[in-house]
């Protein structure tokens, strides 16, 4: 898979080429702003990201959440999230 890096207020993160979630973090915009509205009116300590992706919402709520468990089923993505999770320095998201 070919990656480039890219950028957006929540964080860095490598992205896979020719995918719409890369193009709008790519042009320094947030992937779905108002899941993260939502996000940012929870706290706790347990969250789950159902499809994780390259790890935007991951790498959101774990500035909010004691623990948070993000599943990714593609293997690929799934490698993908763990280095933006290694690039943000979050070390409570539990693939």
């Amino acid at each position: 898979m070919e990656l480039f890096l890219g950028e957006n207020q929540i964080g860095k993160f490598y992205l896979p080429k020719h995918d719409g979630i890369s193009d709008i973090i790519s042009r320094g915009e947030i992937f779905d702003p108002q899941v993260i509205d939502v996000i940012n009116s929870c706290s706790g300590q347990v969250a789950l990201d159902l499809g994780a992706n390259i790890g935007q919402m991951s790498v959101h709520m774990s500035r909010l959440f004691e623990t948070v468990y993000a599943f990714e089923a593609n293997p690929e993505l799934a490698d993908v999230l763990e280095t933006n999770l290694q690039l943000n320095n979050v070390y409570n998201v539990i693939i």
